[in-house]
């Protein structure tokens, strides 16, 4: 019963999301608030091809139409709720300001989570 609640919610504590394998967020937040700065510096040559390009979707939950562009180098531009952000996609991850997103290739674009929160969900579709 206790499984069945967390997938009905689509989040989890930051101890059941280390033990469900997403890895340690504390860690991750740690080292991405650190390669932040010196992003500039780095070679993102692991940029998948299917996340490269101009991408529109909507946010279920805030519902707001958003959207997102990458870079081959993996700078991203974003824009949601009317504002515009910039951040970076390192190849798994997606950081935009002091958010963290978990990435999904999807058919036709990709999902984005936000790791503070799981039920944060945008199905980003290529625009044509």
């Amino acid at each position: 019963m206790r499984v069945l609640a967390f997938i009905i919610a689509g989040r989890y504590s930051y101890r059941e999301y280390n033990d469900k394998g997403y890895g340690n967020y504390d860690d991750h937040r740690e080292r991405s608030r650190g390669d932040y700065g010196d992003y500039n510096e780095r070679d993102h040559g692991n940029i998948p091809g299917w996340v490269i390009g101009h991408f529109s979707g909507k946010n279920e939950r805030d519902h707001t139409a958003d959207s997102i562009s990458v870079s081959r180098n993996g700078e991203v531009t974003a824009k949601w709720a009317g504002q515009q952000h910039s951040g970076y996609f390192d190849g798994r991850n997606l950081h935009i300001g002091d958010k963290d997103f978990i990435v999904k290739q999807r058919r036709d674009g990709f999902e984005t989570i936000l790791r503070q929160d799981h039920s944060n969900r945008v199905l980003f579709y290529r625009d044509r």
